[in-house]
C-alpha cells in the first residue's frame, strides 16, 4: 500500500445501475453497496493513502492496476513495473463475465496495451473527482 489503494466504483445511485438491473435481472445496487461495506470493514479509510471515487456511468472496461500510478500526481506517472488487468465491457452481457487481458509496462518510449488502458483509467479517475463528498458521507454514516 505504499502508493496507495484506489477504488473507482459505479455510483450505486447511477441511472446505469437501474438499467443494468432491468437488463440482467441482478441487484447491482446491492452488490455495489456490499463492496462498499467490505471496504468500510477492512479499515482502509483510516489510511492516508486510501482513495475512493464513483463513476457516473458504466465505464467501457473494468480494470485492476498493480504497481501503477492511477492518481498520476507525477509526470510521467510512476509505473515502471506496472501491470494492468482489463476486462472489456460488452453490450449484451454483464461486465464482470468474459475474458481478462493482462498488460505490462514496457520500456520508456514504447507504447503498450498497459499505456493505453492506464491513460484511460487515469482520465476516468480524474473525471470522478466530484464524487468525493458522496464518498465521505457514505463512510461517515454508520
Amino acid at each position: 500500500l505504499n502508493r496507495g489503494l484506489y477504488f473507482l466504483l459505479l455510483d450505486p445511485d447511477s441511472p446505469d445501475v437501474r438499467a443494468i438491473a432491468q437488463r440482467h435481472g441482478k441487484n447491482i445496487q446491492n452488490e455495489i453497496k456490499q463492496v462498499i461495506e467490505v471496504i468500510k470493514n477492512a479499515g482502509y479509510r483510516q489510511r492516508n493513502n486510501f482513495h475512493l471515487r464513483f463513476f457516473d456511468a458504466v465505464p467501457p472496461f473494468t480494470a485492476v492496476m498493480i504497481d501503477g500510478d492511477v492518481g498520476a500526481a507525477t509526470t510521467p506517472p510512476m509505473d515502471k513495473y506496472g501491470r494492468i488487468r482489463v476486462q472489456p465491457g460488452s453490450a449484451y452481457s454483464v461486465q464482470h463475465k468474459g475474458i481478462i487481458f493482462t498488460f505490462a509496462k514496457t520500456r520508456e518510449g514504447n507504447l503498450s496495451g498497459f499505456d493505453c488502458f492506464a491513460q484511460d483509467l487515469r482520465k476516468q479517475w480524474t473525471a470522478a473527482e466530484g464524487s468525493e463528498a458522496k464518498v465521505r458521507a457514505l463512510f461517515d454514516s454508520r
